[in-house]
């Protein structure tokens, strides 16, 4: 991951207004804008290979999990 957004979302969700989003026990990673490079892609996958520049909004409404080093996306 080269950045990782802070969004709206982000805010209202980790200051408790819109718990109805977090599906996920405690503790949980916040964030779900993401921007990168493709580490690695599943066998299955033909839009994208590794060293691809990638953009992303991951794993909306769930928790994300952007604001670590590594995430996993499904596109």
């Amino acid at each position: 991951m080269h950045a990782a957004g802070v969004n709206p979302l982000d805010l209202l969700i980790c200051d408790d207004i819109l718990p109805e989003l977090l599906h996920k026990p405690l503790p949980w990673i916040p964030g779900w804008d993401v921007s990168g490079i493709a580490e690695s892609v599943g066998s299955d996958v033909a839009k994208f290979e590794p060293g691809d520049a990638i953009y992303d909004m991951v794993r909306l409404p769930g928790a994300g999990g952007t604001f670590v080093g590594y995430t996993a996306m499904q596109v």
